[in-house]
């Protein structure tokens, strides 16, 4: 016994009409951009919590900005040990593939 199922025909307007090319571009495009704010929030993250995992108060309060692998450091220490201890800190982290340090060192 074999069974057959059969699809009865729709009327025109029931049938979908494919998608526009372009909005599938839209989509893909914006997947990518919302794939890289992800990653680079979780960079970002995973690069405040190293910082502040070095034991340096003064590095709890750099400033994290993260475009890409790219990794920014901004604020003020107090010594170039500390601007130093960020550098390897950061260059440690996956997905970090530039470093941009820009602590200004500057005494109280």
């Amino acid at each position: 016994m074999t069974l057959e199922h059969t699809i009865p025909p729709q009327p025109a307007s029931a049938v979908e009409r494919p998608a526009d090319s372009s909005d599938c571009i839209v989509q893909s495009v914006e997947r990518a951009v919302s794939d890289e704010a992800v990653r680079n929030r979780q960079l970002q993250e995973a690069a405040q919590r190293r910082l502040d995992s070095t034991g340096y108060q003064i590095l709890k309060r750099s400033e994290v900005h993260v475009d890409g692998g790219t990794v920014r450091l901004t604020g003020r220490v107090l010594r170039y040990y500390h601007k130093a201890v960020a550098t390897a800190a950061i260059l440690r982290l996956d997905g970090v593939t530039n470093l941009k340090n820009e602590l200004q060192v500057s005494p109280r």
